[in-house]
């Protein structure tokens, strides 16, 4: 599944993901009273294998506009152990003090998926019915919120000298910024037209900040993270964001804007075509970056 999420295939893991939570409901995995007879080790590998799955729908049903099948309300477990793995079978087992998980990751980032899946039904619903401005507003504040909660050792810190932080940083920051995107996208206006929505937001500036954020974050990572992002949407976050810019840079030509500006522009997409292209080793996705180049 991690691999399919991001080929042509993306399809059949989107019904893999599916069948995969229709049985853990069959076994209780999605209720927490399913797990009062497991033993502590059991009960942590069920919980994240059922987040895993949830996550993976919200993720593919997000990238191809199609509605999650579980919401929020539909499971009530609490969120996986924020220690390493080591401590896993103890129950009163703590973190030692000054050493943070490796899991602080996955407990972060659960959160952030289920914003994300809100976003999905709230601006893109199936009835076509547009958001008003406050709920637009409440899902910039939740991302907000969010954001402002990380602990220290996953706030985005391009000198961060420890890899596993950083390149767990990278992603829980790219999927924000992308969050962001996905969020204003829709009001966007076409280039050389003015916005025809009724929101206060200046949707492009947002968008294209966002986008150029993540590009940055994804570059530095590339750089001096352990290699490719073990993040099975990259490919698409980053195509999303060379898209985005690649608008902003037909709006800086539409509204005859400074040659200085106009190569900052460009040079948005170029950081996003390049770490796209490094991609292309290991996800077929990767391979967006021609459609894009060729855009561009």
């Amino acid at each position: 599944m991690l691999y399919l999420a991001d080929t042509s295939h993306r399809e059949e893991c989107w019904i893999l993901a599916g069948l995969g939570l229709r049985f853990s409901q069959g076994v209780g995995a999605h209720h927490r009273s399913g797990y009062s007879r497991m033993k502590p080790l059991e009960a942590e590998l069920y919980k994240r294998v059922f987040y895993f799955l949830l996550v993976s729908d919200i993720i593919i049903s997000s990238l191809n506009g199609r509605p999650c099948l579980i919401h929020n309300i539909d499971f009530d477990l609490d969120l996986p152990l924020d220690r390493d793995e080591e401590y896993w079978e103890t129950p009163n087992a703590v973190q030692p003090r000054g050493k943070p998980s490796t899991s602080a990751f996955l407990v972060a980032y659960l959160p952030l998926m289920l914003i994300v899946g809100r976003i999905q039904r709230a601006v893109y619903p199936v009835n076509g019915q547009p958001p008003s401005q406050d709920t637009i507003a409440e899902l910039d504040s939740e991302l907000n919120k969010w954001v402002d909660a990380l602990p220290e050792h996953l706030r985005w810190n391009p000198n961060q000298e420890n890899q596993i932080f950083l390149d767990q940083s990278a992603a829980l920051y790219a999927s924000y910024y992308h969050a962001q995107i996905v969020i204003h996208r829709p009001f966007i206006p076409a280039p050389g037209k003015q916005s025809t929505s009724n929101t206060i937001f200046p949707s492009l500036a947002i968008c294209a900040n966002a986008a150029r954020s993540c590009g940055h974050v994804m570059d530095v990572q590339t750089r001096r993270g352990r290699g490719l992002l073990p993040l099975p949407p990259a490919p698409s976050l980053l195509f999303d964001c060379a898209v985005v810019l690649l608008v902003n840079v037909w709006a800086v030509v539409g509204e005859a804007q400074t040659t200085e500006r106009y190569n900052r522009a460009t040079a948005d997409v170029q950081k996003c075509l390049r770490v796209l292209r490094f991609y292309e080793r290991r996800w077929v996705g990767g391979s967006c970056w021609r459609c894009s180049n060729h855009g561009y």
